[in-house]
């Protein structure tokens, strides 16, 4: 069914009106959803409060919270606007602590290994703009990379003199070893960093980036994986990919508040 059809076939439904979405939203307890039930995914919609105006169907860019997650969100801030300066100085840090403690359990890494940042952006900048460039070090990306870490790409490339060399990601590859080609031929004895989508944000094409890595760390070149759309969409854990660095963004699928994002850092590149 093409996307055109699906939507002709939600209206005949009835779904979209305001009728149908205008209830107020009740507390949802993940915890306590059953699903094996048939009205699962209306316990999850009566979560949420949700505009009848339109339908969204874009939760990539951000996607909004569960009532009950944004009542806690919102109990926080007038905590912390009600502690000030001693919450910023003291409560804070082992406040994110524990939060990166919880995030780095949740996609399969060690504590010491995951940061908390404000995106995938910010993430993987980081490592590109910190990255212990020599002039004529060579980095490869695609195409289909987000534009924001192009960029820095770009940059770095002005700063140190860097080579970028920029790949293209077949749309329909026959195979996994069809992509893993594509990088392994755009690799040169100066090569130093990949940075390999996870799931590619234009297509929505998941890459295999554990095969992608091995082939990288054969040359002794290392990996750093664009994970935006990739944590809380579906179910990995970091040490299956064998990825030296990682950046994802959590207000997308994991559905957490705006300016929320993760770097993961391998333990022996830290």
């Amino acid at each position: 069914m093409n996307k055109r059809s699906f939507l002709k076939s939600l209206a005949a439904l009835g779904i979209g009106t305001g009728a149908i979405f205008e209830s107020k939203a009740k507390p949802l307890s993940w915890k306590n959803l059953d699903f094996g039930s048939a009205d699962v995914w209306d316990q999850i919609r009566n979560g949420y409060r949700i505009k009848p105006d339109y339908i969204n169907l874009e939760n990539g860019y951000y996607c909004f919270l569960p009532e009950e997650t944004l009542e806690k969100y919102i109990e926080h801030i007038r905590e912390v606007n009600y502690q000030a300066s001693f919450y910023m100085r003291g409560v804070q840090v082992e406040n994110k602590a524990k939060s990166a403690a919880m995030l780095a359990e949740l996609v399969g890494a060690s504590s010491e290994e995951v940061v908390l940042t404000r995106n995938t952006t910010e993430s993987l900048d980081l490592i590109i703009s910190g990255y212990p460039w020599k002039a004529g070090d060579e980095a490869v990306f695609a195409y289909q990379d987000y534009g924001s870490m192009q960029t820095m790409f770009e940059l770095a490339s002005k700063r140190w003199g860097i080579k970028t060399v920029k790949v293209n990601i077949p749309m329909h590859p026959e195979n996994d070893e069809e992509i893993v080609e594509v990088y392994r031929k755009a690799i040169t004895p100066d090569t130093r960093l990949i940075m390999v989508p996870h799931i590619v944000n234009i297509t929505g094409h998941i890459l295999p980036v554990r095969k992608i890595a091995a082939m990288a760390h054969e040359r002794g070149v290392e990996i750093m994986l664009d994970g935006a759309h990739a944590v809380g969409h579906f179910t990995f854990k970091m040490h299956e990919l064998d990825c030296d660095y990682y950046g994802s963004s959590l207000h997308k699928w994991l559905s957490v508040p705006l300016g929320a994002g993760m770097l993961y850092v391998k333990k022996k590149r830290r």
